[in-house]
């Protein structure tokens, strides 16, 4: 079709009240770390829906605990007009304990809408502290308009001339259009179906859209551009030409176009076809493939585009994305099918089409099947920590990861540890496949529970035919309540890429000395963290202090953000007392800056009234967060100057040290302005510009001190001279 800007796909020129049948398509899972909340939290969505105007689009939400310690989490969305989001299944906020999962909906009403809309899907967690943030697609497609009944909104012939081109060429022909509706419609001209459809990409009609008025007859020339790469052949299509009314309703007539195109022949066939119905087989978690042997009988070698049609099997690959056949030559295509654990035991299909250009040369359809398999995925080993005294729930989340339907139980032996009540709720439960549930296992420890090194309590989940033990680590500790223990602070601060040490301060309030009190941190990689020492006496009613040095890897902290807070636990223990106190690390970027300021410039001066040397103290502070080591005191090379340091301090952040710099000339220099540089070995550095006045340079092997030394030994050695003189006289 011809439209006055040039030529365009048949597909851009329709109206909308004539747009063709909308279809749905569905986006896969994406997995993500999630940069605003990693390690926190892991969040899985749907990315991207199509729906038909009306109707409502579900996105499929789970979201992950991965971190070290229980989150609270908060899930929201903004949506934009004229779209209403809603939430099911999401009480908000909600606790996910580690490794915990909780699965959301979000619903997406489209009324009014048509187009594409961007969402934003936004989860909160990490004690507030961070923000993962995703954008969701969707396309509103309008609703199909439905063919009209009638068969008299128009009449259309075509030229009925066969065309003859080869490959490069265009084909032409004339349609004739006349009304037979009493008002005002719109006609446009499409390609038909058909596979490898040369009008699909190549078909223009001047104008694209046009009016038709009553009873009026219209002529139409239609071009049929061949590509220069096409396949010799015949080729039957349809040309689709669509009247519209005021009324919205559409009239279709179909008219039949024949092309002959004289080109190298195209000829791929399958030489091992797989028996009917006959299935390539896996199980659930493994793998197989199938091979086909391609042979080429025509002309044209290729490039062979390999496109998979897997929707309903997306656990099947290919191999190849492209194929190049030589004349009487044969190559193989492999598939391979790779079913998840918990693939449903079901005969999926797929569709392997090798294309030349837009021509289909070969179709092969296939399918996979999956046997049943059975499986189940619950929580591992882990470490709980229950104050004595008080009830503990640990919520635990179990997964039917096989490919049935499966009923579950769960029991302990032997009995828990004395003086520890136990209660585990559902015990009995099924789950669909792939279905999840989220239980809690709920613990008492009586005041009478030993404290002590932790002990293990075997747990087993039964099903029909297999069972799996997992060992859950106990630790009790006194009740916060009643310890005669305390820590302090509990907010800290720590610098990503450089060791920051923090004083922890340990109090014993009971009247007897505690033995060996260890201070131990918990719920941050132990290769973060020294404590020293690692045990010490504490007396009664008095306290030590623990130094605790964190080493954070460089570049944790992510994006724009300065820094990023982690939750975690200190907990101090000495025989049976015991206290754990929740604590926070803010992690900073490193901040390197050095402030100075000249405090004196003193001259130094021969007695012939030359100026020496200068010697200028300067205060010098760490103003920035990190250890600056080794300041030393420079000028630049371009200066007629050299600059020696009193001192090369070290200075830990907040804190300042005079250094005096003595500047000498290397020639005689006038009066100028001299910038003395301080910087240390890690990089920090600031600069002071100093007036200082003219100086001479110092002649070799004297300076002031030995001039004025040789000066007091002559005056010494005269007057000595003069007394022996007088007393000869005498």
């Amino acid at each position: 079709m011809q439209s006055e800007s040039g030529k365009l796909p048949p597909n851009h020129l329709l109206l909308p009240a004539v747009a063709l049948l909308s279809f749905l398509a569905l986006a896969g899972f994406s997995y993500a770390q999630a940069a605003g909340c990693a390690p926190f939290l892991t969040v899985n969505s749907e990315n991207s829906k199509r729906v038909v105007q009306g109707s409502a689009a579900a996105y499929a939400i789970q979201v992950s605990n991965a971190g070290a310690s229980t989150q609270s989490v908060s899930v929201d969305a903004i949506c934009p007009t004229p779209l209403q989001c809603e939430f099911s299944g999401l009480p908000t906020p909600f606790n996910l304990a580690t490794g915990q999962s909780q699965a959301v909906t979000l619903n997406v009403n489209t009324p009014g809408a048509l187009g594409n809309y961007s969402l934003a899907l936004q989860v909160f967690g990490g004690g507030g502290s961070c923000l993962e943030e995703r954008a969701l697609n969707l396309t509103v497609d309008p609703n199909p308009v439905q063919p009209s009944a009638s068969n008299e909104f128009f009449s259309a012939t075509l030229s009925s001339d066969d065309a003859i081109v080869q490959p490069g060429e265009s084909a032409f022909w004339t349609l004739v259009v006349q009304s037979r509706l009493e008002d005002r419609q719109f006609v446009s001209v499409m390609h038909g179906k058909g596979e490898g459809n040369l009008l699909e990409s190549s078909t223009f009609a001047n104008p694209d859209v046009f009016p038709l008025l009553a009873g009026e007859e219209k002529t139409v020339p239609i071009e049929v551009g061949i590509p220069p790469s096409t396949p010799g052949g015949v080729y039957d299509f349809i040309l689709k030409v669509r009247g519209v009314n005021a009324q919205g309703r559409a009239y279709d007539v179909d008219l039949p176009v024949r092309l002959y195109v004289f080109s190298p022949t195209l000829s791929l066939q399958l030489l091992s076809a797989p028996a009917s119905g006959e299935c390539a087989s896996a199980n659930g978690g493994n793998a197989t493939y199938r091979d086909y042997q391609i042979k080429n009988y025509g002309g044209i070698e290729g490039p062979f585009r390999v496109e998979l049609g897997n929707a309903g099997a997306p656990f099947v690959s290919v191999d190849k994305n492209v194929l190049q056949i030589a004349k009487g030559e044969t190559a193989t295509l492999r598939v391979t099918a790779a079913p998840v654990m918990n693939a449903p035991a079901a005969r999926s299909y797929y569709s392997i089409v090798l294309r030349y250009n837009d021509y289909a040369a070969l179709r092969i359809d296939d399918c996979a099947g999956v046997s049943e398999v059975r499986g189940l995925e619950a929580l591992g080993l882990r470490e709980i920590v229950l104050p004595r005294g008080e009830s503990t729930s640990i919520p635990f989340s179990v997964r039917n990861s096989g490919s049935v339907a499966t009923e579950y139980s769960i029991d302990y032996n032997p009995q828990p540890i004395a003086g520890v009540f136990m209660e585990i709720d559902p015990k009995v439960f099924t789950l669909g496949v792939g279905q999840g549930l989220q239980g809690s296992i709920t613990f008492l420890p009586t005041v009478s529970a030993p404290l002590g090194a932790p002990q293990d309590i075997p747990i087993s989940i039964h099903a029909t035919n297999f069972s799996k033990p997992v060992t859950l680590r106990v630790k009790i500790v006194a009740d916060n309540r009643t310890s005669f223990l305390t820590i302090r602070p509990t907010s800290l601060v720590a610098v990503e890429g450089a060791p920051s040490q923090t004083a922890i301060a340990v109090g014993n309030g009971g009247d007897d000395a505690l033995q060996s009190v260890v201070l131990a941190v918990e719920g941050i990689p132990k290769a973060w963290v020294q404590v020293r020492p690692s045990a010490q006496d504490i007396a009664g009613r008095k306290g030590r202090d623990y130094l605790v040095t964190f080493s954070v890897p460089k570049g944790f902290v992510q994006g724009s953000a300065d820094r990023q807070t982690i939750p975690f636990g200190l907990v101090a223990a000495s025989g049976l007392e015991s206290v754990r106190k929740d604590a926070e690390l803010a992690i900073i970027r490193p901040v390197r800056k050095l402030d100075a300021k000249v405090a004196s410039v003193e001259p130094v001066t021969a007695p012939d009234g030359r100026t020496l040397s200068v010697s200028v103290k300067i205060a010098v502070t760490n103003a920035g967060n990190v250890r600056e080591e080794d300041i030393d005191a420079s000028v630049p090379f371009s200066a007629a100057f050299v600059a020696t340091s009193s001192d090369r301090p070290t200075l830990e952040p907040g804190s300042a040290q005079f250094v005096t710099v003595t500047l000498a000339p290397t020639v005689d220099s006038p009066e100028q302005d001299v910038p003395i540089i301080l910087r240390s070995t890690q990089g920090g550095q600031t600069t002071q510009t100093v007036r200082v006045p003219a100086m001479g340079k110092n002649p070799a092997g004297a300076s002031s001190d030995n001039g004025l030394f040789l000066r007091v030994g002559a005056i010494v050695l005269l007057l000595i001279a003069i007394a022996a003189l007088l007393n000869r006289r005498d």
